[in-house]
Formats: C-alpha cells, structure tokens, sequence
C-alpha cells in the first residue's frame, strides 16, 4: 500500500456533479513488452498508460507501470476516481462505456517513446457485475501492425459507501 494518498482524478461519471458516493482505483501492476529473436532486442517490462474515461474532457490520467514510478515524478502506479453517481447510475455509465482502453507507451531506453500499443479491460462481458474488483492481464496490441506486443496486468477496484478514501477524507476536513 502506498504510503501517501493517491492522485485524484475527474468524477465518473465525467460532468455529473453528484454527491461522492465511493471510488474507483485503477492500479498498474506490471507492463511487458515482449523481445524480437530477429533483432536481438530482449524482454523489457515498464512502462506508461494513459486513461481517459469516455466524456472526459481533459487529457486523461497518466499512470506508470511500478517499474517506472522513479523516473517519470508526475506518474504513480494508481489513482483514484470519485464515484458521483448512485451505483445502479454507475453501473449503467459503465455498461454504455463498454470497455476501457489504455493507451501504453515503453519508455525504456533511447526515444520517447520506443512503442505505442493499446490495452482493453472489456467491462460488460464479465462473469461478475460491472462493480465487481477485477484484476487482468491484458494484452497490448499494436494497432498499426495489428499483432501483441507485450501485456499489462491491472487491478480495478471498486470502493462504495463509507469505508471510500475519498469520503473519510472529505469526513476529516475541517468544515
């Protein structure tokens, strides 16, 4: 667990301007990218992604793999997002949304970045409800070239009610 509070980003639904209901986290656990026998180049692992939630207006919330918290100071590995919408609301919004796509870029070595490649976490064709913690490995496509090149591991946690970081926060604040 980290040790400070986690970076905040835009409330979910983006532009609904609710009460706080809970959170949501997304939490990198690993990129890797995978090696080319015909060039030599080894495995690499590290990386960054961006998320940017359908109706978002901004640029998105940048987030790095573990391996890459150091060098890049603006990115940590997790953020969190307030839920602004009651859970039925919530889930419909995520249902519409259909999948999220990660936008991954291997900033390892020479160039910036090295490879660009997309992630998709599908959030309707689950086993369990859309408010359900998941953790995934996703492959990352190259969309140019249309073939795997690496996979990510993530964690998407879902925290509604009381026991939210965002809500115990907001409790503690001098009114």
């Amino acid at each position: 667990t980290a040790s400070r509070f986690p970076r905040v980003g835009v409330g979910l639904p983006p532009q609904v301007d609710d009460v706080l209901r809970g959170e949501l986290c997304v939490q990198i656990l690993g990129i890797r990218w995978k090696g080319d026998p015909n060039t030599g180049e080894a495995v690499r692992y590290g990386g960054v992604a961006k998320i940017r939630w359908w109706g978002e207006k901004g640029p998105g919330m940048l987030l790095a793999a573990p391996e890459q918290t150091k060098s890049f100071d603006a990115a940590e590995n997790a953020a969190l997002w307030p839920i602004r919408a009651d859970p039925r609301k919530f889930a419909l919004y995520l249902s519409h949304l259909g999948e999220l796509k990660l936008e991954v870029a291997d900033v390892s070595g020479e160039g910036f970045p090295r490879r660009r490649a997309v992630a998709v976490l599908n959030l309707v064709d689950r086993q369990t409800t859309p408010l359900s913690d998941v953790e995934a490995t996703l492959a990352l496509m190259d969309v140019q070239h249309r073939r795997q090149v690496g996979s990510m591991k993530l964690r998407v946690l879902f925290q509604l009610g009381p026991d939210s970081q965002l809500l115990q926060s907001q409790q503690r604040r001098p009114k």
